[in-house]
């Protein structure tokens, strides 16, 4: 998500739209360092992973995981667009 993207989906919050900002354009590289993701063995250390389906064998970490999963689907859709739509009840 863009930083104005981050913006737009917490507005609905008591959080300052300009600290939000702030934040995520430091923790991207265009405002400040990027940080890696921790890996599943650190996460499983803390009780947060629980090596689903064995993934701590297909990937180091929760976000190369998620870029094989995405890589292997053939239809990938944007799940800002499914919050969108109107509610099928």
């Amino acid at each position: 998500m863009t930083p104005d993207e981050v913006v737009a989906f917490c507005g609905d919050t008591s959080l300052d739209a300009e600290g939000i900002r702030y934040q995520t354009e430091y923790l991207t590289d265009e405002r400040g360092t990027q940080y890696p993701p921790p890996t599943c063995e650190t996460l499983a250390n803390y009780g947060i992973c629980h090596n689903e389906e064995d993934h701590m064998q297909v990937a180091a970490d929760p976000l190369a995981y998620y870029e094989k999963r995405v890589a292997a689907v053939d239809d990938v859709s944007d799940w800002r667009e499914r919050r969108e739509a109107p509610d099928a009840e």
